[in-house]
């Protein structure tokens, strides 16, 4: 098939797993016989014009913005897949465009500022319950009323007024934890498609027989990340290595400090990162919101490495489904689930490689999104 996939690359000042997704997938498409063109806008290239920040503003609200409709109809592909519209391209094109469209909801921005569904150190379902004002109230996005402004304009009608939800064949969802919220607050169910993530295996291989002494955290130092959480928690008996920066980044290094047991890293190569997953005791994922299944979490699956999460987010829900980890909700909890870890490695290890065979493999993930493909194209008449 020929396929345009339509993303705004978010800014490599917050480094984004959405970006390296888009790329991986399109690799995966095209080295699978595929025509693939990426249809791109960089907020790299465009922060620094003149006036960028009102002009993006200006986009989400209104809708307005850049069109991909020339190259697409110079490429004149049998699917379009949107990633990401914003806050770079408009919505007001996927009307003019009469192919077959298939979107895919990273997050949960289109009934959320912030796209998180969490605020103030907890999950929070506001604006779509009792209305996109709230948002501006709380400054939800970048703790700016200005800011958040647009998005809560923009989605004030909620997902029935979204453009891409109204256009869209086929909406792909990362989690059962994501298709419930959006079908919870309108979108329709028939529509909408789990299709999680794939990673490919890293090129090197476990190193059996090192020493498993250490647990990773790897991750944004952000509040709904829960690493502060984590660590006033974490057991003074166990060693941890936290990886990651973000706005927390001063407070985590100073509480690594004064911990003994807790070593800080900071931001760190992801080839540096797998080999520090394929040899540790485990990986612990303390998310306090909802998020769709962090790519550490998939890392760690392949790796053959236990997992333990809190509960309330989507590994979580994963391993209390399907997989062999742990999950908690308290101290003691978290303290029960290590000494299980540890007790029960070999048999975790092994289920969770099989989970990821079974679920999270390149070629699961070619072969569903695929017929999803092919669904969208035949539900449309052509010439």
């Amino acid at each position: 098939m020929k396929i345009a996939i339509v993303h705004s690359y978010y800014s490599s000042v917050t480094p984004s797993g959405e970006n390296i997704v888009v790329d991986m997938q399109a690799a995966a498409l095209t080295e699978a016989g595929h025509d693939v063109k990426v249809v791109a806008l960089r907020t790299d290239e465009l922060r620094n014009r003149p006036f960028y920040k009102a002009r993006a503003s200006l986009n989400v609200a209104s809708g307005l913005g850049a069109s991909p409709l020339k190259e697409l109809k110079k490429f004149r592909p049998d699917i379009v897949h949107v990633h990401n519209l914003f806050p770079n391209f408009s919505t007001r094109w996927l009307k003019k465009w009469r192919g077959p469209v298939v979107a895919t909801m990273h997050n949960f921005r289109p009934i959320c500022s912030n796209g998180l569904m969490f605020r103030d150190g907890h999950q929070c379902s506001l604006c779509p319950e009792q209305g996109h004002h709230n948002a501006v109230v709380h400054a939800c996005y970048r703790d700016s009323r200005l800011a958040t402004l647009p998005i809560a304009i923009r989605n004030r009608n909620g997902v029935a007024g979204d453009p891409l939800f109204s256009r869209a064949q086929e909406l792909i969802v990362l989690s059962e934890r994501s298709r419930s919220t959006y079908k919870k607050f309108g979108a329709n169910a028939s529509n909408l498609t789990v299709v999680p993530n794939f990673i490919n295996p890293p090129t090197f291989s476990n190193v059996v027989g090192q020493d498993r002494s250490t647990w990773i955290y790897a991750g944004r130092l952000n509040v709904e990340k829960g690493i502060v959480d984590l660590l006033q928690r974490w057991p003074r008996n166990e060693r941890l290595i936290v990886a990651g920066t973000g706005n927390l980044e001063n407070k985590v290094q100073e509480m690594a400090k004064q911990m003994k047991n807790v070593t800080f890293v900071g931001p760190i190569p992801r080839e540096q990162l797998l080999s520090l997953i394929c040899n540790a005791k485990g990986v612990v994922i303390p998310s306090l919101c909802a998020e769709n299944l962090p790519t550490i979490y998939l890392e760690a699956l392949t790796a053959g490495t236990p997992v333990i999460a809190r509960r309330g987010n989507s590994a979580a829900d994963d391993i209390d489904t399907w997989a062999p980890g742990l999950t908690y909700n308290n101290t003691q909890q978290l303290h029960e689930a290590i000494e299980q870890a540890t007790q029960n490695h070999q048999d975790l290890s092994i289920g969770a490689r099989q989970r990821f065979r079974d679920q999270y493999t390149k070629a699961t993930w070619l072969r569903n999104i695929e017929a999803i493909y092919q669904d969208a194209f035949n539900r449309l008449p052509h010439k």
